[in-house]
């Protein structure tokens, strides 16, 4: 009899040494506690994951964050209680009062904030004292410190080649730690109220309402503000939540937070303390680098001499790629164009008359993750832009609920991406660098050619529609010169070319936009190769072909991965002469 074995792959537990960065006198207190080495190290562990989880969630730390019973016993053991207890009972881990197994209701975990009080001083270099002695709460400063402790991963035989590839590659790397320490300090430093939407501002017409104690309840924002003001605060929306508190605690708190974060990430990297897990929910690739500050991970690109490929718009590029065959209507066209083309939060910035491309991101981001029941007046004009669109993502809610659509268009990106492209990369040219980033790849400049070749070809075999960003060293600006906050308004077409939209589609003549100054083309020159076009029998698609086909001098654009050669280029001047 012959026995066939299941292709279930094998699991392997593996110790690893890792660091986190925290308060001094927390460190202190927890090593002070009745607990053994190794609970002493998930006590460490476990409040690393909680203000991990507080900061990716858009918290802070008045705020909790959820931690289920089947989560805690497979992150540490059934014996977590041991040692849990022991930090609530001192006052170190703050839980929820509330629990119900029957209501689907888990217990909500913080760390006491009192701990973050005073290590942020106005040097924000002082915060990087490695003195490790505890000092009084009526100080002004108390030094960070990084502190290592034990961990078991289990990783199965993909988990760990992922592992293994991204330590290769991010061990090829020279981390200017201070350098990302001093634009760490200088992020915080520039950080103000300015930065979130405040009061008559927000245009949620209800808003739900986080209280410190981790209650919610749903209110008019005009009641809300009213309330707010007569206590001396204000209505502040940051990321998905609404909150009432006085701008200058918010803002310092919110300083705190994120400059633990940051040091967090960066000590990680100095440390090797490398991960590349699959997360559970959404089946992304999280590593180093995807929870680092963009700017810090343009900083390390610029210093590597590395290139950063973006696809534009990606959440939205691959909603329209999944829409392709659900809708047929004026209003999908449109908003596949302009997702394809990299336009879709100009053009709504502009449309709702937003300040800028910024607000237009926000409200689309708005539009992915808040319920479907949040009828913001920008949302109604939404509805007016794409009817079609916004339609399907509200049943696409109602039937699966709030959150898993952002969770699918994620799941769909790792599986477009990683599972995809990323393999694909590593199988043909194994020794090629190449890190990620959720919906970009990181990779060295000699390797550009044959990666674009890749992924080129890999987008038109699954038949996605695409624009792609492509950041070069040279492009980086540097933060610790320069005011990288300062808002991009949105791009607006010559009015000649927005009289061709009806004519030719706005992908097609975005993309023309886009690309003919990059050749060398001026705005006049642009405006008249597409308006010529558009009165020509010359169609979109053969003048893509014709490129595609050039093989003398060809280059990479940085916005299609088109080829181009100075054949096409003396096509087009002629077409001007």
């Amino acid at each position: 009899m012959k026995i066939i074995k299941n292709n279930v792959q094998k699991v392997h537990k593996k110790t690893t040494t890792n660091y986190i960065t925290l308060p001094s006198s927390l460190v202190a207190d927890v090593r002070a506690l009745p607990l053994t080495p190794t609970q002493i190290s998930h006590s460490l562990k476990f409040i690393g994951i909680v203000l991990r989880d507080l900061y990716q969630d858009d918290l802070d730390l008045s705020s909790f964050t959820d931690k289920p019973q089947p989560y805690l016993i497979k992150a540490f053991s059934n014996k977590y209680n041991q040692w849990l207890t022991v930090l609530i009972d001192n006052n170190i881990v703050l839980r929820s009062d509330y629990y119900s197994k029957e209501n689907h209701v888990c217990y909500s975990y913080s760390i006491n904030p009192l701990y973050f009080l005073n290590y942020l001083s106005s040097n924000l270099s002082n915060s990087l004292d490695t003195n490790t002695s505890i000092l009084c709460i009526n100080k002004q400063s108390e030094p960070l410190l990084t502190v290592e402790y034990k961990d078991i991963i289990k990783l199965n035989i993909e988990s760990n080649r992922e592992l293994k590839l991204f330590e290769n590659d991010v061990n090829q790397l020279n981390i200017n730690v201070q350098r990302l320490e001093k634009i760490a300090n200088k992020i915080v430093e520039d950080l103000s109220i300015d930065d979130f939407v405040v009061n008559e501002k927000i245009d949620d017409i209800i808003v739900k309402i986080t209280e410190s104690n981790n209650k919610d309840y749903f209110i008019k924002r005009d009641n809300a503000i009213i309330k707010a003001k007569e206590s001396g605060k204000s209505l502040i929306q940051d990321g998905r939540r609404f909150l009432t508190e006085s701008e200058e605690i918010f803002i310092d708190n919110k300083k705190k937070f994120i400059h633990i974060s940051y040091i967090n990430s960066i000590k990680k990297l100095e440390y090797k303390s490398h991960y590349a897990n699959r997360n559970p929910t959404n089946n992304r690739l999280d590593t180093n680098f995807t929870n680092m500050a963009s700017v810090m991970v343009d900083d390390i690109c610029k210093e590597n001499n590395l290139i950063q490929i973006d696809l534009k718009n990606s959440q939205f590029t691959i909603l329209s790629h999944l829409l392709k065959d659900k809708l047929d209507g004026d209003d999908y066209s449109r908003f596949e164009a302009l997702s394809v083309s990299g336009w879709l939060y100009d053009y709504v910035a502009k449309e709702l008359g937003l300040g800028g491309r910024k607000q237009g991101k926000n409200l689309m981001f708005e539009t992915l993750f808040s319920s479907r029941k949040n009828n913001t007046i920008s949302k109604v004009k939404l509805k007016n832009i794409f009817p079609t669109v916004i339609k399907w993502i509200d049943n696409y809610k109602k039937v699966n609920g709030d959150d898993n659509f952002s969770i699918m268009l994620q799941q769909n990106e790792s599986e477009i991406f990683i599972d995809g492209l990323f393999r694909l990369i590593k199988k043909e040219k194994s020794s090629l660098f190449c890190l990620t980033k959720h919906d970009s790849l990181i990779i060295k400049a000699e390797d550009y050619d044959k990666i674009m070749d890749i992924t080129t070809s890999y987008f038109s075999s699954i038949g996605l529609k695409y624009s792609l960003s492509v950041t070069k060293p040279t492009d980086i600006k540097d933060y610790l010169l320069e005011d990288l906050k300062k808002e991009v308004p949105p791009i607006e077409l010559p009015a000649e070319i927005n009289a061709s939209l009806g004519r030719i589609s706005p992908n097609e003549v975005v993309d023309l936009y886009e690309l003919l100054p990059e050749l060398g083309f001026s705005t006049k020159e642009s405006v008249a190769v597409i308006l010529e076009m558009n009165s020509s029998n010359v169609t979109f698609g053969s003048f893509i072909r014709l490129i595609g086909k050039m093989k003398r001098e060809q280059k990479y654009n940085d916005y299609t991965g088109v080829r181009i050669s100075n054949e096409i280029l003396s096509t087009l001047r002629r077409t001007l002469a």
